[in-house]
């Protein structure tokens, strides 16, 4: 895919929940969708229920032998005796119908969706609901029985209608963003390979990847938003519009402030992205069903990973004298005074610990693997350590952020998003189009527009002179004394 003059390069192992990552690839994954559902009343003796499902994508039915009013965590029923999986169904355009029969002793419960058929059989005595978890796509559940509905117990991604008769996704692919987390500049080149996910040996009939850029590191954001979460929920800017979506290569280039899309046979797609390029930017992506290798170009890009990387072959290297070179190497290009030789000492210690594990399970090649995760992953935070641009950068970035995770609770009830945001993007804080994801959110969902924008705040570099002023004059006195209550307008 690359010359010999390419270096790989790996994804951050901070990513969504539905993101497997393993050095230089990232892979989608269904891990957690946030799109549990109960029916509202448990199944009786002779009834049949429809399930009418359209759209696209997957959904689970299985039957839960507990009410979900007792539930504390929706996420964990998984794990729990009482829970039972029992068909998985795909649903593609045309859609279908499931119908859950229980027989007439009130013993067994079939799910029938045209001629394929599963049964499981229940204890009488005990009473028992159905449950669908809609995993991923624009799928909508509806249940067509009259008097019957979805229970008010439910995922946090899910959004009910009709009565609660009709539910879906309000994130259609959750949690499944990655990063690369070093910042890219001019002439900086990545090259990127696309493979779709197969399920159940069947190839997907919808897959993309979409790009976001950032000129904050998404460590930052990424760790403080909700669990369920996609580009559009980030403060980044997204780019192209167009998403990738077709397998092979996809070439992205930086030229001045401006981000060029090549993939396959497919004409050159320009996005300007809106950020100050010399101070370069983070480079985000939305996985959705396919695999995304990642292989870097450009010797600027090189000179600026050289600390983890101390020849094109041994990146992901097994020997112990590959990473004994490394930090050799990493030592080499130390910044002076950023790191004392106590702290330089523990990071040995934690590689030395690691290669001897190494050794010891050589044989296991995905053991292997995740020990390597594990050094790329300490090389990355012992190179942002030793930068002082990067130590500055979050001493002014965490001051407020701080503060905003202290107070978060107070906040979601106190701040007014729109007037708040309105002067934030006046003041040239935010940019229009964080100023408009806030304000389109707002119409949907306030509460999350109440998350985003203080995850937006939690990112700017703002002091707390600025902060006062802003809040000022949006009448918000009221948030300012809560974030600081010693300095109390």
């Amino acid at each position: 895919m690359a010359d010999s003059k390419s270096t790989t390069c790996n994804f951050s192992k901070i990513c969504g929940q539905n993101v497997k990552v393993k050095a230089d690839t990232a892979e989608w994954k269904i891990s957690y969708s946030g799109g549990r559902l109960f029916t509202s009343q448990p199944i009786i003796a002779g009834k049949t229920i429809i399930f009418n499902l359209f759209g696209s994508g997957h959904v689970e039915f299985g039957l839960f032998c507990a009410d979900p009013d007792q539930l504390i965590n929706v996420s964990t029923i998984e794990n729990r005796n009482e829970f039972k999986y029992l068909h998985t169904t795909r649903v593609h355009k045309i859609g279908g119908k499931i119908h859950v029969i229980c027989s007439e002793d009130g013993s067994k419960v079939t799910f029938r969706r045209d001629s394929q058929e599963c049964c499981s059989y229940i204890d009488v005595e005990k009473q028992t609901w159905i449950t669908a978890n809609l995993l991923f796509g624009n799928i909508t559940a509806q249940i067509e029985n009259l008097y019957t509905s979805f229970h008010r117990v439910k995922g946090e991604n899910i959004n009910l209608t009709d009565n609660k008769s009709k539910a879906n996704l309000k994130t259609i692919n959750p949690s499944a963003v990655c990063y690369i987390p070093h910042r890219l500049h001019t002439n900086d080149q990545i090259q990127l390979h696309l493979t779709p996910v197969k399920i159940d040996d069947r190839p997907p009939s919808v897959y993309f990847v979409k790009m976001a850029v950032s000129d904050y590191d998404p460590e930052i954001f990424m760790k403080n938003l909700k669990p369920i979460h996609c580009l559009e929920d980030l403060p980044v800017n997204i780019i192209p519009a167009e998403v990738c979506s077709l397998e092979g290569d996809i070439n992205v280039k930086v030229c001045d402030n401006k981000v060029i899309t090549k993939q396959s046979n497919l004409p050159e797609v320009v996005a300007n992205t809106g950020i100050d390029i010399t101070k370069g930017f983070y480079c985000l992506f939305e996985l959705y069903r396919v695999k995304l290798s990642c292989l870097r170009n450009g010797p600027a890009l090189e000179s600026n990973i050289s600390s983890q990387n101390t020849s094109s072959s041994n990146v992901n290297g097994l020997s112990p004298s590959n990473i004994t070179d490394g930090l050799n190497q990493e030592e080499n290009h130390r910044v002076i005074g950023t790191k004392s030789e106590s702290e330089k000492e523990k990071f040995d210690q934690i590689f030395d610990i690691i290669e001897s594990l190494e050794r010891e399970h050589y044989d296991k090649l995905e053991i292997r693997e995740d020990f390597e995760c594990v050094k790329c992953r300490l090389s990355e935070i012992k190179n942002k350590l030793s930068s002082p641009s990067i130590i500055h950068s979050q001493i002014q970035e965490s001051e407020i952020a701080m503060k905003i995770r202290e107070n978060y609770s107070r906040l979601l009830i106190s701040i007014d998003p729109l007037p708040l945001s309105d002067h934030l993007f006046q003041e040239n804080m935010i940019s229009f189009d964080n100023h408009q994801h806030v304000r389109n959110k707002w119409q949907v969902d306030p509460t999350n527009a109440k998350r985003d924008l203080l995850a937006m705040l939690m990112v700017r570099k703002l002091e707390k002179q600025v902060l006062r002023k802003v809040l000022s004059n949006c009448k918000q006195e009221h948030v300012h004394d809560i974030l600081f209550p010693e300095d109390a307008m």
